[in-house]
This record gives C-alpha cells, sequence and structure tokens, in this order.
C-alpha cells in the first residue's frame, strides 16, 4: 500500500511538470490493466471549470466509479502556474484494446489515450468465483403469452459493495415485473458453502416479431493481494425472443394462450323451486397466464330462470416455472316457473401452446327441474282505523223563571242568580274539555304474511306494492318503522337497491323497468328488530310528536 501511494505521488509530481502552454490534458495511471479493475484518469485544465466537463464520451466503454478534484500551484521558470485537477476512476466495460475518447472544455480538447484490457482470470465457483445464469421458460413464445425469466446468482466468496443491474427490453415491445421477492438460501459444492440468490420476472409480449432481453449484471469488490479489493463483475447471457401473432386458426372472441384451461361448477343446493334463489360457483383454473390476460366469464341468458353474478375473485399464483391464475364466479340464479328450465352451455375458447391448436373449456347444458315455490296463505286485511267521535257537548243550563210575585224578595233572587252564575262559569268549561287522544291499538299481523306479500311483489316487479309491503312489514314489528330511511339505517346491505327502488317510484321514467329480485334476495335474511328508545339526559323533555318523520 505505501509503494503504491509514493507511485501515485510520483505520478502526479510528474503531472505537476507539464508546460504550462498545456491548457487542457490527461494522463492514464497505467496502459494496461484486467478486465474488472480500475484505472485513474487525471485531466487537468489551467484554464476553466472542471466540473462542466462533458464526460458522456466515456460511456460507451467506460463506467466512472469514482471521482475527485483537487488544485495546485507550481513555480515554473520563475512564473507562478495554478492547475486544476479531476481524477477518475474508470473501469472497462469489456476486454480489449480501447480508447479513451477526447474530451472537451472551453473550446480545448484532450489528446486520446489507448488502453489495453485483458481478459480476467475467473475462477471457478470451487475457487470462489461468481456464476450468473439466465433462463427463460420459451425462446419462441406467442403475442401476450407470459415468458418466465429466471436469474441465478451463483457467489463463493464474500463480496463487498455489490450491485445488481436488473434485467431489461432494449429491443420490442413488451412488459416485464418481478414474480414474488428476490430469494436468498446455501448450497454445498464440493465442499465449499455457495450463496444462491433467484429472481424471477414475467416477460409479456405485446407485439409480435423480435424481443431482445438485456441481461442482469453484478459489480462488486473481493479481496485481492497486499490488503487491496479488487473490482469484479459478472453478467449473463443475452437472450433473443422470436415472438408469434394470433394464429389465423383461432376463432375466439378474446385471445388466450394457456398451457392447460379447466372450469368447473358447484351448487349449493340441487332443489330448486320456483321464485327461490341458488347459488351457482363456476371457477375456472389456467395455466401458463397471468390475471391480466385472463378474459371476462360470459354467461348465456336462459328462458323461465334469472341470473345475477357477482364480482369475480381472481387469484394470481407461480409454481415452478408456471403462472396460475383462478377466477371465481358466484351466480345467483332464481327460477320463475315450475317445470323444466335449460341452461345454456358456458364455453370460453383458448390456445393451446402445448398443442399448438385451438381448444374449448366448458360447462356444458343443463336441463333442472324446477318444483312449485310455496303457495302463500291468504293476506291479512288490516282494518281501516275508525274516525274518532267527539263527546256530546253538555246540554245546556235550565232558564228559572222567577215570579216576581212569589214572595222573596228581589234582592236575594239577585243574590241567587250570581251564585248560580259563578257555579256554572265553573263547571261547564270543565265539562267540555277535550280529551287527550288516544291511537287506536293496531291489530295483531302476521308477519310471514306480511314478509311474503313483500316477496311476491319484488318477484313481479312491483315497486308500488313492494313499498307498502315492506312499510308494513317493518312497522308491524315497530311503528317507529316509517319510512324506507328508517329501514336502510337498520338494514345497511339493502341502500342501493331501496334508493332503486325510491328512484323509480319518484323519478323520471326510464325505458328500464325496475326490477325487484335483488331487494327479494337482501331481505330474505333480515329479522327486523325493535328499535331502542333513546335515552334521555337529565332534565331532557322528550319529543312532541315521538312517531312523525
Amino acid at each position: 500500500m505505501v509503494k503504491a501511494f509514493q507511485a501515485w505521488v510520483m505520478f502526479s509530481l510528474l503531472l505537476a511538470g507539464v508546460p504550462a502552454s498545456a491548457q487542457l490534458d490527461a494522463l492514464l495511471e497505467r496502459g494496461a490493466i484486467e478486465e474488472g479493475d480500475v484505472v485513474r484518469l487525471q485531466i487537468t485544465s489551467t484554464e476553466g471549470e472542471l466540473d462542466q466537463l462533458d464526460l458522456s464520451p466515456l460511456e460507451k466503454d467506460f463506467t466512472v466509479v469514482s471521482q475527485s478534484r483537487m488544485s495546485s500551484t507550481s513555480l515554473v521558470n520563475g512564473s507562478l502556474t495554478r492547475s486544476e485537477q479531476l481524477m477518475l476512476g474508470l473501469q472497462p466495460k469489456h476486454s480489449g484494446d480501447l480508447v479513451i475518447p477526447p474530451l472537451t472544455l472551453a473550446g480545448e480538447t484532450t489528446q486520446s489515450l489507448a488502453l489495453k484490457v485483458l481478459p480476467a482470470q475467473q475462477l471457478t465457483l470451487e475457487q470462489g468465483g461468481v456464476e450468473l445464469l439466465v433462463t427463460a421458460s420459451s425462446l419462441s413464445p406467442k403475442v401476450q403469452q407470459p415468458v418466465i425469466y429466471r436469474m441465478t446468482l451463483f457467489i463463493g466468496q464474500q463480496l463487498y459493495n455489490a450491485s445488481l443491474e436488473p434485467p431489461a427490453i432494449i429491443s420490442g415491445d413488451a412488459l416485464m415485473e418481478p414474480l414474488g421477492e428476490q430469494q436468498q438460501y446455501q448450497q454445498q459444492l464440493k465442499g465449499r458453502n455457495v450463496t444462491v440468490v433467484e429472481q424471477i420476472w414475467a416477460i409479456t409480449p405485446q407485439k409480435s416479431g423480435t424481443l431482445v432481453i438485456k441481461p442482469p449484471r453484478l459489480m462488486a469488490q473481493v479481496p485481492a493481494q497486499n490488503r487491496r479489493v479488487k473490482r469484479i463483475s459478472a453478467v449473463g447471457d443475452q437472450l433473443t425472443l422470436t415472438v408469434g401473432a394470433v394464429p389465423a386458426a383461432f376463432k375466439g372472441p378474446s385471445w388466450l394462450p394457456a398451457e392447460q384451461v379447466t372450469m368447473t361448477e358447484q351448487w349449493s343446493s340441487e332443489a330448486l323451486r320456483a321464485g327461490e334463489p341458488v347459488t351457482r360457483t363456476i371457477t375456472l383454473r389456467v395455466e401458463g397466464i397471468g390475471k391480466e390476460q385472463l378474459p371476462p366469464l360470459t354467461l348465456p341468458e336462459g328462458e323461465g330462470i334469472k341470473q345475477y353474478a357477482a364480482a369475480p375473485e381472481i387469484d394470481e399464483q407461480f409454481n415452478g416455472d408456471t403462472l396460475i391464475t383462478t377466477l371465481t364466479q358466484a351466480v345467483t340464479l332464481i327460477p320463475e316457473r315450475a317445470g323444466k328450465v335449460t341452461l345454456p352451455a358456458v364455453r370460453l375458447p383458448w390456445w393451446s401452446i402445448v398443442d399448438n391448436q385451438q381448444q374449448s373449456a366448458e360447462l356444458a347444458a343443463r336441463t333442472l327441474t324446477v318444483a312449485a315455490g310455496v303457495t302463500p296463505s291468504t293476506p291479512q286485511v288490516l282494518p281501516e282505523p275508525q274516525p274518532r267521535i267527539a263527546p256530546p257537548a253538555e246540554p245546556a243550563a235550565p232558564v228559572v223563571a222567577v215570579d216576581s210575585d212569589s214572595g222573596i224578595a228581589p234582592w236575594l233572587w239577585g243574590i241567587a242568580g250570581l251564585l248560580v252564575g259563578g257555579l256554572l262559569g265553573w263547571y261547564v268549561p270543565r265539562r267540555q274539555r277535550p280529551k287527550p287522544s288516544i291511537p287506536p291499538a293496531r291489530p295483531s299481523v302476521d308477519i310471514a304474511t306480511l314478509q311474503q306479500r313483500f316477496q311476491q311483489a319484488c318477484l313481479a316487479n312491483d315497486a308500488s306494492a313492494a313499498r307498502a309491503a315492506l312499510l308494513q312489514w317493518a312497522g308491524a314489528v315497530d311503528p317507529n318503522y316509517q319510512t324506507l330511511t328508517q329501514i336502510i339505517d337498520a338494514v345497511p346491505a339493502a341502500r342501493e337497491p331501496l334508493i332503486e327502488l325510491d328512484q323509480a317510484l319518484y323519478a323520471a321514467p326510464t325505458k328500464t323497468p325496475w326490477q325487484g329480485a335483488d331487494l327479494g334476495l337482501i331481505f330474505r335474511s333480515v329479522t327486523f328488530e325493535k328499535k331502542p328508545s333513546p335515552s334521555l339526559d337529565k332534565g331532557q323533555l322528550r319529543p312532541l310528536y315521538p312517531h312523525q318523520v
């Protein structure tokens, strides 16, 4: 290390003796190095700022791994000269006879310099070397067919300041995304512990033609002789893919290249009744594609049965070198009538990249036997409340005729009249004061009948009858349920269907009639409960009209 420092000082002192006429000069530390080593290049300027020096010409064959600046003052032939030095650490990108190109600053240009880069003597893994391998699941994929690109890095000794440059698309059109996290583990190789680093990417071609993948590159330092460190690099092979177009023989609505496609179904019940919902769960399993390439599942309509598909659930997994995507679609079916009902077949055409031909995944058509629904009991008619009859008015007090000749003194009759008038003035208003109105008691109501009346209105798509039946049903449980808003507060899941019901009745008419199946399905499992009475704080008065909305 001391000798190397002394050599560098001698190198700098020799450089200080460059004639003052040189405005911009370049000097290499050595003329030959081994691949992976770093060579120092010193740029000296007597005029101009070196921080404005354009270093882009070096990027073709070199990587600038370090740079520093310093200033110096020297006395040459009695003249004081100031200069600035820029020292660059350059690492060649490949072996061979390389040239450091001229660099320009303020109209001045450095001379070109030759550098010989000898191939590095790579150590084997058994000797503590480094190897980087890349593989692709296919070199001739079809467009939209994901290719599994795998990088495996073998490290035979401790690395310092390591950096890994990922692969990249340098020609063609494709999407690249990593699959999972980077994996690292230990492996025994001829008695030596080797560190293995794996990373996997999915490359999906977007167009047919040639696709060139720039390989990953490792750069690091390893211990060398004389307590020095040596820069090493490892790079994989550059891969070229030939991407095929969609075959003319494919006739499906959506292009789907895959290794295997299967479609299965499950039913919540095999016994079907008219007006009662069942759930059909369809599972689509596709090997060889990601979730972005999966087309939507189309369900053909059948006569005599309604279908309501929920949002599909999509899961993507990676197993070995294969992407596996699973779509789960739950469909609610409501038969409209009893008898035989046919569900059409569900088909999904796809292209087998194994057999190179079109195939189809399908669920065969099914003929279902639908039993008659439960006949509702006769709905109970609620009696109309009778009008309240006001109590009869009190009869007027009888007029007493006074005979002036009865022998009683007139002044006594005057006193008696005043007493009788006062008593009547006190008694008559109290008798005519109206008694508080007591609302009529609600008659006993069959809750099940009201619930069934609501379900029948939903199946018949009768918005007005559905609204009335729902309010009667909820109000029979608790009179506090008097508006749809109160029912929405009690059943949040029914918010959207109840808003659609309200709009169908009171908004501007639309071309699409109201459909009540979704609303009826939600309220099949709903049980209304009495609303708790609000607690009153101390000193708080009860509302004057507790049932008014």
